[in-house]
């Protein structure tokens, strides 16, 4: 699974929000939000701007991911 997801259901735990709500948050469809918690697709660009909208605290982790993306071993998102 991707760190950003991991994440982000971190945070969504931790601030007691379903999936449904959350979805809603970021506006997307609660369906696609369990689909990629779940595996069955990859996060796309509504997604992560949705999570990086909702929990702002992410943009680092995120920012560091996306700048050693090809560099070599490093798990892409």
């Amino acid at each position: 699974m991707h760190r950003l997801i991991e994440a982000a259901q971190k945070r969504q735990a931790e601030r007691g929000l379903s999936g449904q709500q959350l979805a809603k948050l970021m506006g997307i469809d609660p369906g696609t939000w369990s689909n990629v918690c779940s595996g069955r697709r990859n996060p796309g660009a509504k997604v992560i701007e949705g999570l990086l909208r909702v929990f702002p605290e992410l943009i680092p982790e995120y920012l560091i991911k996306v700048t050693q993306k090809g560099t070599g071993g490093e798990e892409k998102i």
